[in-house]
């Protein structure tokens, strides 16, 4: 048996919406009929959208900046790298002459 439910109108939808209640939200977002009114009732002017578009696009040349700028860092530090790994070679090239252990 299915029940009938009133449909809420723009005004009850939207307060339903800023209540942030799970238990409200929930049964809202339950119906494609509903989804599709709260898009439209919640949708941005196309000016808005615009403008945060603008807002959050990166600057020209921005990507390419980046990656020289992470590959320099990477290249900086297999740098520091090696030289700890020749630094490392000396000291066991020393603690072997200098170890009194026979070699097996």
């Amino acid at each position: 048996m299915k029940f009938l439910r009133r449909t809420l109108s723009d005004e009850e939808l939207l307060s339903w919406l800023e209540t942030g209640e799970p238990r409200r939200v929930d049964k809202l977002l339950d119906d494609p009929d509903t989804t599709g009114r709260l898009e439209r009732l919640t949708a941005l002017p196309d000016s808005d959208v615009a403008t945060l578009n603008e807002l959050v696009t990166p600057a020209d040349g921005f990507a390419e900046r980046t990656e020289a700028a992470v590959q320099s860092r990477v290249s900086d530090l297999e740098r520091v790298g090696t030289l700890f790994g020749l630094l490392g070679l000396g000291a066991q090239t020393a603690k072997t002459f200098t170890s009194k252990d026979e070699p097996s």
